[in-house]
């Protein structure tokens, strides 16, 4: 990734005939780059800019931007934002119903800018606010409960718990919830559970047949940065 110190020059804006926020760039604006590792600005031109200088991406690699304010990638290019998801394929059954358990997830779907510590724990390599979302499917005792809710670092996040009570023994229902919460580097999340009895469960099923049918994880989980505060 090639990071970015943008300066924009606007030769031509000035405070009196600044009218409704920042225009697009004009003919009299310029875009300087510079590069982390570079030893100088680059001019990228004027109105329809880009970089493409020969050390960073040339012109098969580079970022465009346009005098409307729109952002292309070509090539290669991107911006990489930190995102994860995870999900599990197995039963994960209530072991006790006087203690909290921890969830685990056997499959690492993809991540990036979040760090798989462990089967259960993830960290975070970039502060910020995050977009996390559980989605699990349930099956348990009628009139039973199953608890599912956030932790960071070693706290329960506050107001996190979602509760679901069994309508019917071995009915199946889905619990899905979703986050915004900030992080610091290093801080950590993980999901845990309670259930109010034993035959409470998790519940994956295995793929399907007549017609072919992908697996059901017992439990997903998507995180997303969503910027900083």
């Amino acid at each position: 990734m090639k990071y970015l110190y943008i300066i924009l020059l606007l030769a031509s804006l000035c405070m009196a005939n600044l009218v409704g926020g920042i225009r697009p760039l004009s003919v009299y604006d310029a875009l300087y780059v510079r590069y982390v590792g570079a030893t100088a600005d680059v001019n990228l031109g004027t109105n329809g800019i880009y970089a493409a200088d020969a050390n960073f991406g040339g012109n098969t690699n580079y970022t465009h931007f346009d005098s409307n304010g729109v952002i292309a990638f070509n090539g290669t290019a991107s911006i990489v934002i930190p995102h994860l998801m995870q999900s599990d394929s197995t039963d994960q059954a209530i072991i006790n119903a006087s203690n909290a358990q921890i969830i685990n997830f056997d499959t690492d779907v993809h991540h990036n800018g979040i760090t798989r510590t462990d089967a259960n724990t993830f960290t975070i390599t970039k502060a910020g606010s995050y977009l996390i979302c559980f989605s699990g499917v349930t099956q348990g005792v009628i009139n039973e409960y199953i608890d599912v809710w956030l932790k960071k670092n070693s706290s329960y996040v506050a107001n996190s718990n979602t509760i679901y009570q069994y309508k019917s023994n071995n009915a199946t229902a889905i619990v899905a919830v979703s986050f915004i919460e900030h992080f610091a580097i290093g801080d950590t999340f993980e999901f845990w559970t309670w259930g109010s009895s034993t035959g409470d469960k998790w519940d994956a099923t295995a793929a399907g047949t007549n017609p072919t049918r992908p697996a059901c994880p017992s439990i997903i989980i998507t995180a997303n940065f969503v910027g900083n505060d």
